[in-house]
């Protein structure tokens, strides 16, 4: 690897990687220079210099700070341990072979952020590979302000563990986010264009808040446990909006619309959502009552009130609100979550 050029690709380059061999193509690029990676202790005392992201990581002491210059990085970087991971003007972290760009592991790693950072380009075929960001292991790092998008699997995968995930634009995986036996809070993020679900939530209990889940597949799978649902745009998603299976969430304060098939779709009699104040519009296919465009075998168990089925007035080409659109001021103060401020 050393003797080739930059740009060009090795075949069968074998190394350990996270205790695993790992065989496959990747692109040769220039290193970066040392500097690049920043470290300073919690106190904001500098620590060192480094050229790679996860050299900077293991020498950061707990509660101190790696700040990443712009740049590509070609690397899987591993967390342990409560500490910041600041990227300067948005580097791009491209992991080279089969693995998870960045993974949280453990508790150690409560409170422990990454922001600013592009994400994209893990890829793997077997077991939990190919997640932008991997978070298992009651895990409960602060995930911000980052663009994570084409990665194979998940932009996001939770595994028993519970981050706080916000401000992100995720994009462009299988899953956006995908959430199995964890508790995560999804806040603010714009979550679009996954192939098969913004959210999928296996046994999982989420705070879904203040989020646009558009043009995925499915806007949000709940299955076993019951997430919050609150204040969302889910909008223009192919088939569901919202899918429950065996699943009762609390569905309050979104707009849900454009959908092929169903706003709400209740898959058998264990799902008994609570669905108040919402909006409907233009969904395809429906049992229409208050509002609701929604399809259900349990329609008797749901509780709803106060929904609205009225187009929200977009403006702009995105999801913001004009000024006489029908969803202002009909919502639920009281709602689980409900955020000091609307999206707007």
């Amino acid at each position: 690897v050393d003797s080739q050029s930059v740009g060009t690709k090795t075949v069968s380059a074998f190394g350990l990687i996270t205790n695993r061999w790992a065989c496959g193509f990747f692109v040769v690029t220039a290193p970066l220079p040392v500097g690049s990676v920043t470290v300073y202790d919690a106190a904001g005392g500098f620590v060192g210099a480094y050229a790679a992201i996860q050299e900077g990581v293991d020498a950061c002491p707990t509660g101190g700070t790696v700040t990443v210059a712009a740049g590509t990085y070609t690397e899987m970087v591993y967390i342990n341990k409560k500490i910041a991971l600041v990227g300067v003007v948005t580097p791009t972290i491209d992991p080279p072979v089969d693995g998870n760009a960045i993974g949280f592991d453990g508790t150690s790693t409560n409170g422990a952020m990454v922001s600013g950072f592009r994400i994209t380009g893990a890829t793997g075929n077997t077991g939990n590979n190919g997640n932008g960001i991997y978070c298992i292991n009651g895990a409960k790092p602060i995930i911000t302000n980052n663009t994570i998008s084409g990665n194979r699997n998940s932009g996001i995968y939770c595994n028993s563990a519970s981050p706080a995930i916000t401000g992100n634009t995720i994009s462009g995986s299988n899953y956006g986010i995908f959430c199995s036996s964890a508790s995560p809070s999804i806040t603010g993020n714009t979550i679009s264009g996954n192939s098969s679900f913004g959210i999928y939530c296996s046994s999982s209990s989420p705070a879904i808040t203040n989020n646009i889940i558009s043009g995925n597949n499915n806007g949000i799978h709940c299955s076993g446990y019951s997430p919050a649902i609150t204040n969302n745009t889910i909008s223009g998603n192919s088939s569901f909006g919202i899918y429950c299976d065996g699943s009762s969430p609390a569905i309050t304060n979104n707009i849900i619309g454009s959908h092929t098939s169903y706003g709400i779709y209740e898959a058998n009699s264990n799902s008994e959502p609570s669905v108040n104040h919402n909006c409907f519009y233009n969904n395809a296919e429906d049992y229409y009552d208050e509002g609701i465009v929604i399809r259900t075998v349990s329609w008797l168990n749901t509780v709803y009130t106060g929904n609205i089925s009225a187009q929200p007035q977009f403006i702009g080409g995105g999801y913001h609100l004009g000024t006489a659109s029908p969803c202002i001021d009909t919502g639920s103060n009281t709602a689980q979550n409900i955020p000091l401020t609307d999206k707007d």
